[in-house]
């Protein structure tokens, strides 16, 4: 007997709302959500995770971005197999649309298959991406319009996606990888400024897009992995390093004083702030050219 392979992949961008979707899909009772949020598998399969460049030890990489990946057939397999009497078997994970050949991969295993691609304002996308890997992960040692200026540079040198600031926020040319593959019909384009401004409509358009028999209203999840800075990034390091606790961070953990280590990372965040001018600038006319770009390549009229 064939294997049964997932017939719905939400693969928007990262920092479009694909976690909250998913959390909103996996809700009802027709789908069966991948028991991990972000197998990676069509985009990483093959790939030794343990030796990924980067700009930290290659196993503080592992441990920070990778170790819940799958990369193997039949693991990958077993994320559905509690939802076998389930009719759609989804998951989402944004390296799919910014990895080339994903595409392809998943249609050679799933050529009926729904595709939902979330986008967002493609600077507002780069920021928070840059924050995520700098406050969150730890994993960003450079100021935002620096790291934008190494970023064809780190491609070179392999340096996974999450590092591509620029490049996953060109949009047009990853959705036509999916159009290329897909017909039309297959692939729902959503922007997360729609979502947020009207949720429920949204939400419905895209349970009738990916057939459930039973449209009805869902309870809507909270926003997840909102943007967060730290006011102070001399005071981020002393509490926390990339894969480990920071020296001060340490140090009062192992004095069994965990809890003010919590406050003191609490107090240490803010409201992402806006972009800096000279990013900014470096950007330029990047959503401008993405509106444009889309219209042309998907026929769809992006809200910014």
């Amino acid at each position: 007997m064939a294997a049964r392979w997932p017939n719905l992949f939400v693969v928007g961008a990262a920092k479009c709302g694909t976690t909250t979707l998913g959390r909103y899909l996996a809700q009802h009772p027709e789908v069966g959500f991948s028991d991990v949020k972000e197998p990676n598998f069509f985009a990483l399969a093959g790939l030794n995770l343990h030796a990924m460049p980067g700009p930290a030890d290659p196993e503080i990489l592992w441990r920070e971005l990778y170790q819940w990946s799958v990369t193997n057939e039949s693991e990958y397999l077993r994320l559905f197999a509690s939802y076998a009497d389930r009719p759609i078997w989804a998951e989402a994970s944004v390296r799919y649309l910014a990895c080339a050949d994903t595409a392809g991969q998943i249609r050679s295993r799933a050529p009926d298959a729904r595709i939902i691609i979330l986008l967002r304002h493609p600077a507002k996308r780069a920021w928070s991406h840059y924050a995520m890997m700098r406050c969150l992960y730890r994993l960003e040692p450079l100021e935002f319009d620096a790291a934008l200026a190494a970023e064809n540079a780190r491609r070179a040198a392999g340096w996974d996606f999450d590092w591509h600031y620029l490049a996953v926020s060109r949009y047009a040319e990853q959705v036509a990888r999916y159009l290329d593959c897909f017909d039309r019909s297959q692939v729902q384009i959503v922007f997360l400024e729609d979502l947020v401004r009207q949720p429920q409509v949204v939400l419905e358009q895209l349970l009738r897009f990916i057939g459930v028999a039973d449209v009805r209203p869902l309870p809507l999840p909270p926003a997840e992995k909102t943007g967060v800075w730290h006011r102070s990034q001399f005071v981020a390091r002393l509490l926390d390093r990339p894969g480990r606790p920071g020296p001060v961070g340490g140090m009062l953990t192992r004095c069994g004083a965990g809890k003010l280590v919590a406050w003191l990372r609490r107090l240490n965040a803010t409201r992402l702030p806006p972009i800096p001018a000279a990013a900014a600038h470096r950007i330029g006319d990047l959503a401008t050219r993405e509106k444009v770009a889309l219209k042309a390549v998907a026929g769809v009229d992006a809200p910014w």
